[in-house]
């Protein structure tokens, strides 16, 4: 019986992982290549850009002339908000931002992002809105290509853009790598589940303000554009580089953790209205939530199923290898990238924090200033 239990656990774990992989599969291509729409040389449509900020001493000046580089054929005008910042951001942002009337700083006397956001939000009259935070990194021409993609789609609600992290553990990399590509097969798929943080534009009337309790604006921004029938666009390029990251394992765990924990209080939110869902959105967060849900548990019991065959070692030793087989097909296109061991490791540190996430929602409230990744950097809610 035993070994019945651990054969159906680890088929049950194979079928849920490689299922969401099949089903990927077997969408249609999209009507555009995944680098998205290319740049209209036409006018584009204003576009406000919002910026929270807290004790971004480090990083705000340079952000300020990363986005002043910016080639946007239209009206942009960008808002630095600063949430009760205790170092020089303030000074350091009106230094920057000097003589530049695109460019404005509001100053709340609370940190949040959520709150932040809300403050730029309600000074935004653009027709698209873009969130990007102090550590990213934008090609002159990102903002562009997000607004000419959403422009090209009148569907589209939100549109993202493809991330890398600079200087990160080599695990991290490896995730980005196989998240990136994970987003490509869903954008084939027609939705991909969310945007990404560092930088993202969404159309003004999506919402009037983020709800205070929001511990991952660019899942709620994405879920409420799925659960208002609009589609979630991705591009593969320009590329954002990320340049705060985790440099070990222990502070990759915990960021993973926290950002696993947002993502499941966002998929909680929007579980309730998820019939609403147009058909490939609602596939894909459906299939996304299993796996966050569900992955972690069945890990776990495949383990304690294993251990208890100890005793029997064919029979375990027999399961063992089958479970391996078939863990090994389902990441052979990844593999071709990196060895098997990274790829397992960074398993069970993705699976692990999942878990840890799942057991902690019940007794944790979200938490408006998240500590930031990155060796020496100070702490705040904008990751």
């Amino acid at each position: 019986m035993a070994a019945i239990a651990l054969v159906g656990l680890t088929a049950a774990l194979a079928g849920l992982v490689g299922g969401y992989a099949v089903w990927l599969a077997l969408g249609s291509a999209p009507a555009d290549p995944p680098g998205g729409a290319p740049v209209s040389d036409g006018s584009l449509p204003d576009l406000d850009v919002l910026v929270p900020v807290h004790d971004e001493a480090a990083f705000v000046a340079a952000k300020i002339a990363d986005l002043q580089a910016t080639r946007y054929n239209g009206r942009l005008r960008v808002l630095v908000v600063d949430g009760a910042s205790s170092d020089e951001t303030r000074v350091r942002a009106r230094a920057a931002i000097a003589g530049d009337a695109r460019f404005d700083l509001f100053e709340l006397d609370r940190a949040g992002k959520s709150a932040q956001l809300n403050a730029g939000l309600a000074r935004t009259r653009a027709p698209w809105v873009a969130v990007t935070d102090a550590d990213a990194r934008l090609d002159p021409s990102t903002l562009a290509a997000l607004v000419a993609a959403g422009e090209a789609d009148p569907n589209a609600g939100v549109v993202g853009v493809a991330a890398e992290p600079v200087g990160t553990h080599p695990l991290d990399a490896l995730y980005w790598r196989a998240a990136n590509r994970l987003r490509r097969a869903e954008a084939r798929r027609g939705c991909v589940s969310h945007v990404l943080g560092p930088c993202y534009v969404f159309r003004r009337g999506l919402f009037s303000e983020l709800p205070e309790n929001v511990a991952s604006d660019d899942c709620y921004v994405s879920f409420r554009a799925a659960l208002a029938g609009q589609r979630i666009v991705w591009l593969e390029t320009p590329l954002v580089r990320e340049l705060r990251a985790p440099d070990d394992l222990r502070e990759l765990f915990s960021h993973k953790r926290r950002k696993a924990g947002g993502y499941l209080r966002e998929i909680l939110r929007a579980l309730p209205s998820a019939p609403r869902l147009s058909r490939p959105a609602r596939g894909v967060f459906l299939w996304r939530a299993a796996l966050l849900v569900l992955v972690p548990p069945l890990t776990l019991a495949v383990l304690v199923a294993g251990f208890g065959l100890a005793w029997t070692k064919p029979a375990f030793a027999a399961a063992l290898a089958a479970a391996g087989a078939v863990v090994a097909l389902l990441a052979r296109p990844l593999a071709r990238a990196a060895p098997l061991t990274s790829l397992a490791t960074l398993g069970i540190v993705l699976t692990s924090a999942a878990g840890t996430a799942l057991l902690l929602h019940p007794f944790r409230r979200p938490n408006p200033r998240l500590p930031k990744v990155g060796a020496g950097a100070p702490t705040d809610l904008c990751e």
